[in-house]
């Protein structure tokens, strides 16, 4: 095996002359960057994505909406009925609005009796 001293290493390093970048790397970097193109697949993943937020936000407004209405009608006979008159009065004191607040405590008294619990009784979802 020949060896090398050290004046020989040094000339052939200095004939050593590394390559440079590739012609095509200057117009890579300065070029402008592709835009991002969302497939059609992608838009129909987001208006899914879109119409669950959607969705999730009107269920808890709605929930909301229950909470406040369900704290708003007292379990008291007699404070029950004085709310529901002011609720009617708020409505337009017609029969319309009478026929309406009938429904809606009718529909909510089989609800409580007719619905086992469930998560959203629960607080969850």
């Amino acid at each position: 095996m020949d060896t090398l001293d050290d004046r020989e290493l040094e000339d052939r390093l200095r004939r050593y002359r590394p390559k440079g970048p590739p012609d095509h790397l200057r117009d890579t970097i300065l070029a402008r960057p592709k835009r991002f193109v969302l497939s059609r697949l992608g838009w129909a993943w987001a208006g899914i994505a879109a119409m669950i937020l959607v969705v999730l936000v009107l269920n808890f407004q709605a929930r909301r909406l229950a909470r406040q209405t369900a704290d708003l009608i007292a379990t008291d006979p007699a404070a029950s009925a004085a709310q529901t008159e002011e609720i009617v009065r708020l409505l337009g004191n017609d029969r319309p609005a009478r026929t309406y607040i009938a429904w809606c405590l009718r529909a909510d008294k089989i609800k409580r009796t007719t619905q086992p619990a469930s998560f959203s009784s629960m607080g969850g979802f």
